[in-house]
């Protein structure tokens, strides 16, 4: 398990070397570079843990200025940790290895015989996951589209959607028509309105072969009669019998208007 750990932090120092990811006393260690990354990072306010790390390794004694002992410590105890980075030694003492595993930051740190760095060492600097190829590639002929089977279903929708169409246009001719005839009526109205004290004149029967519009029928009367409101037309007696003023629009259906 130890011997996992030990490799775990070369594998890390070496795939971290290998993209140019360390500092320069990293990068090239040498004794000297090693003490000076040593005090570069004691400054940056490391935990407790890394602080005991650099106790244990200088052999720092209790009121002891940390920073003063790193910077005149002699540079070949650092030998060993560089001989070690190098693999030129393919062991080291614990103190030496937990430096190393301080300076490099290295996330398992420290030492725990509960980890399993065997695993560690192969997820810390893993690559990234490949992006996943598209599931719906576009086509480089996107104009050449497929059209829609065309189900029973889909069909009879449509000549319903087409029919209740037609019969909204119908109602809505009806309605155009039906307000025509509303108006030609008031417009008859206004235009000989107060020609006299009586509505429409002195009307006489007599041959009652005329009829003059009231506003809302036809009226019947002699075409001597003497109309001051409305205008006296030969007698029709379909238009006599069938003709009304409407004025509920909603109750009239198609067979009621003749073109």
């Amino acid at each position: 398990m130890y011997k996992h750990y030990q490799e775990a932090i070369l594998k890390y120092y070496e795939e971290r070397k290998s993209k140019g990811d360390l500092s320069l006393n990293l990068q090239q260690p040498a004794p000297s570079k090693i003490r000076d990354e040593c005090a570069q990072v004691y400054q940056s306010n490391p935990n407790r843990r890394d602080v005991s790390t650099f106790i244990s390794f200088f052999e720092i004694k209790e009121g002891a200025d940390i920073l003063k002992v790193i910077e005149r410590f002699d540079i070949d105890r650092f030998r060993p940790v560089v001989n070690y980075m190098k693999r030129v030694t393919a062991e080291t003492e614990h103190k030496n290895l937990e430096l190393l595993a301080l300076l490099l930051n290295f996330p398992g740190r420290p030492f725990d015989k509960n980890k399993n760095y065997d695993v560690e060492a192969s997820q810390d600097v893993r690559p990234p996951d490949p992006i996943p190829p598209p599931t719906n590639p576009i086509t480089e002929n996107p104009t050449s589209i497929q059209p829609l089977p065309q189900e029973p279903g889909h069909v009879f929708s449509i000549r319903v959607f087409i029919q209740r169409i037609n019969e909204w246009l119908d109602k809505r001719k009806l309605q155009f028509r039906v307000g025509g005839i509303a108006a030609l009526g008031l417009v008859t109205a206004i235009y000989l309105d107060n020609k006299g004290s009586s509505a429409y004149g002195n009307i006489t029967p007599g041959n009652a072969s005329c009829m003059i519009w009231t506003g809302d029928r036809f009226l019947q009367i002699s075409c001597d009669s003497n109309v001051r409101k409305g205008i006296k037309v030969p007698l029709d007696k379909e238009r006599l019998q069938n003709l009304f003023r409407i004025t509920t629009p909603d109750t009239l259906k198609k067979e009621h208007i003749k073109n």
